[in-house]
């Protein structure tokens, strides 16, 4: 995946509408630690990651996201920046601009705007700011992950944190594996396949009349005059049924490569399971110590559908000793604490199977419903996750303990501290450690 350097957040819930009033962060590499207590903001970085990378705006309506205009000030503009690395080496910054308006006391998006901006590692730069979707296309291109992994995945928002315990699981997987090569290719040739089926059927009816012309022909054997008319019908037959027989091959090939790669696309599903459930299976051993779940995998099965098409169904599948359940609607139901862990740890395996070299992954209070203990643990768990995967991890949280342990393995040189100021405005700063 890319590499965030720097995100700029301004007239976004508590952030102020004006320059100076503007929220800027430049991320630390490979760990990002951002302290807050409630209220300051802390959600709102991580909505707008998820905004500037995949297109959606914050969930809820206008009023609940876009900073209040002052009294007699009924216009405000409200604009998300941030400047990643590719994995290209290209510095790409995108930006994104929605100018709102106070009518009636309401507020209406007057106009959105997106743009991005691409230096390449020789200097060149190369700018893109036509159709709002071709520009937010090209920045999921840039960022190296697909959409749904980035909104649900990297940089999503803790009220939707448990959507793996959900109907949302199979949506996530489903769109993940879809939107893989193997994927468009085998619709391409399906696609292929019919405008060979409508060719072949033209080029039958068209046999079918040389046919009839080539019978009509053997007829006139005693007739010169009208014979004249049939004088080609035997050419033309033969070149009819040689362009059928050689588009009727080249459609059953076309069938049989569909089918190989069709075959390719179930082992390639398979294999990609297998190593989300191993990640799965290492990181929880790491952080379960003293639960009652001894280990959680997303089962999968394969089923037809009505059509004859194939389909997956997924579910969190939790076992303890030799008996394994689906965690979701289970009778000895798992404790808040034990869901909220087991979520996370999926979201983790889901970064790294399917955030290639470079994994990112925003937490948003990811140990909110967890003990004192559990805590150390995930700490415990992100230090390894960012020595031995090279995950690039941003941390917003007000929990001390999660934050010592951290500071302690990763040695920053400051942490940021997310607090609000007199007006009631977000505002941040860098905190020097001891050493």
């Amino acid at each position: 995946m890319a590499r965030l350097l720097k995100l700029k957040v301004q007239g976004l819930r508590s952030v102020g509408h004006k320059t100076k009033d503007s929220l800027e962060i430049p991320f630390v590499h490979p760990l990002t630690i951002i302290n807050g207590s409630i209220g300051t903001g802390k959600t709102t970085i991580i909505e707008s990651l998820n905004s500037i990378a995949t297109g959606a705006w914050p969930c809820g309506n206008l009023q609940n996201f876009i900073r209040y205009p002052e009294t007699g000030k009924p216009t405000i503009e409200v604009s998300i920046s941030l400047e990643f690395e590719d994995l290209n080496g290209c510095v790409c910054t995108s930006t994104k601009r929605m100018v709102a308006t106070l009518m009636k006391g309401k507020l209406r998006c007057k106009s959105e705007t997106l743009s991005l901006k691409i230096r390449m590692p020789n200097g060149q730069e190369r700018k893109v700011s036509k159709k709002l979707l071709k520009v937010q296309r090209e920045i999921i291109e840039h960022m190296g992950a697909p959409a749904v992994i980035l909104d649900h995945v990297n940089f999503c928002h803790q009220d939707e944190h448990f959507w793996p315990l959900g109907e949302e699981l199979k949506v996530v997987l489903d769109q993940v594996f879809q939107s893989s090569n193997f994927t468009r290719a085998i619709e391409k040739m399906e696609e292929a396949k019919q405008c060979f089926d409508q060719d072949l059927a033209l080029l039958t009816e068209k046999q079918r009349k040389a046919e009839s012309q080539l019978g009509t022909k053997t007829e006139l054997q005693g007739d010169p005059e009208s014979l004249q008319k049939f004088v080609n019908a035997e050419k033309a037959y033969k070149i009819i049924c040689n362009e059928c027989h050689i588009m009727n091959e080249s459609a059953k090939n076309l069938q049989k490569y569909t089918k190989t790669l069709a075959s390719s696309l179930i082992a390639i599903h398979s294999e990609k399971m297998a190593e989300i459930n191993e990640i799965i299976d290492d990181l929880w051993r790491k952080v379960s110590k003293g639960l009652y779940i001894d280990s959680i995998r997303i089962g999968s099965k394969c089923v037809k559908t009505s059509s004859g098409d194939k389909s997956y169904s997924y579910s969190v599948l939790m076992t303890r000793g030799s008996i394994e359940t689906e965690m979701r609607g289970n009778e000895s139901s798992p404790s808040l604490g034990e869901k909220s862990l087991a979520c996370l740890v999926i979201r983790i395996a889901l970064a790294a199977v399917f955030g290639g070299a470079r994994p990112i992954i925003a937490l948003d209070e990811p140990t909110r419903d967890m003990d004192k203990t559990r805590s150390k643990l995930v700490a415990a768990m992100l230090n390894d996750l960012i020595v031995s995967r090279g995950v690039q991890v941003i941390i917003v949280t007000n929990d001390d303990r999660l934050l010592k342990k951290l500071v302690v393995a990763n040695r920053p040189d400051f942490t940021f501290v997310l607090e609000k100021d007199q007006r009631g405005l977000s505002s941040i700063r860098s905190q020097l450690l001891d050493r």
